[in-house]
């Protein structure tokens, strides 16, 4: 015999849902956001795919996760983390999660492109650490405010190690420098008559002989004098222009900083080498040679911007 069904009390909540109006409660939630979403897409609120704000964590399959992981921690300095040598490692550096180590399904193909790119507070340091454990490196390449270098690791895949600066050292090797000798008094323009010399220069220059590259002008004083030459480095000294000398600067180490923008500005960029370098407690050699490598000078273009390397010797 069939038992009446029990009233259930005032205000009664199941403590299961049946599945199926969990089925029917998502669904409708669903179309609910769907809809909501595809009317901010119409207007003007900004995409979001609702994505934990934490680091991603970043995976690097390899042959051998423990060979690996000791290669990068002998090698680089990195801390293997507590799971190490299980599915995956950790590869911690200064106490920080950087990446993941994890075993490869199938053939590993090294990488031709670089697969991590590593900061380093002392480049040709790094480089020389890596030399020392017989790690096989590309040579170094400088540019105007970074240098960079690749290397492989134990998979074969590239890894680079870049780092940015705003001043570097650079010692030079003596130079002979062919081109105008300019008296700059004080009062006058000195921006005005160099520019103008620089492109007298450059209307000229195929008249010198030997010129290494005759797209880079290059500046020189002594902050003792009122001279200042206008010229592009050769290879020997020849025969000389007409109206044109010959100076030859002496080897001396520099602090360089590059300037891109206008000349008028290249002062504040001093400024900034004056700072940067009394910071670091570097002095400067007052008696040497100053020198400016101008890439685009003696055109219309550098009345606008120009792009160059300033050189402040240093003791």
């Amino acid at each position: 015999m069939s038992q009446p069904a029990k009233k259930q009390a005032e205000g009664y909540k199941p403590s299961i849902v049946p599945m199926a109006l969990k089925v029917i409660a998502g669904g409708l939630r669903y179309k609910e956001r769907l809809s909501a979403i595809s009317k901010n897409l119409g207007g003007n609120e900004k995409m979001s795919a609702h994505l934990d704000q934490q680091r991603p964590t970043l995976i690097h399959y390899v042959r051998d996760v423990k060979l690996s992981a000791e290669w990068y921690r002998d090698n680089l300095g990195f801390e293997i983390g507590p799971h190490e040598y299980g599915a995956f490692a950790e590869m911690h550096l200064a106490g920080n999660y950087i990446f993941h180590l994890v075993p490869a399904r199938g053939q590993v193909t090294p990488h031709p492109s670089s697969i991590f790119a590593f900061a380093s507070l002392d480049i040709e340091m790094t480089y020389a650490t890596l030399q020392a454990r017989g790690v096989s490196v590309e040579p170094i390449e400088w540019y105007p405010d970074y240098s960079i270098f690749t290397f492989r690791d134990l998979d074969g895949n590239a890894v680079s190690i870049n780092q940015n600066f705003e001043i570097r050292m650079k010692e030079l090797e003596p130079m002979h420098v062919v081109g105008y000798r300019l008296t700059l008094p004080e009062g006058v323009d000195r921006i005005a008559i160099i520019q103008e010399t620089a492109r007298r220069l450059r209307n000229r220059v195929t008249e010198i002989n030997g010129a290494l590259d005759p797209f880079f002008m290059i500046g020189a004083y002594l902050p003792s004098q009122r001279d200042y030459w206008v010229g592009v480095q050769v290879n020997q000294i020849d025969r000389i222009p007409d109206g044109m000398e010959v100076v030859t600067l002496p080897s001396q180490r520099y602090a360089v900083k590059w300037h891109y923008g206008l000349r008028s500005d290249v002062q504040q960029t001093y400024e900034r080498m004056n700072e940067l370098l009394e910071q670091a407690g570097i002095p400067l050699n007052h008696q040497a040679w100053q020198v400016e490598m101008t890439r685009n000078w003696g055109s219309k273009a550098e009345e606008d911007e120009l792009e160059m390397d300033l050189y402040l010797a240093i003791e």
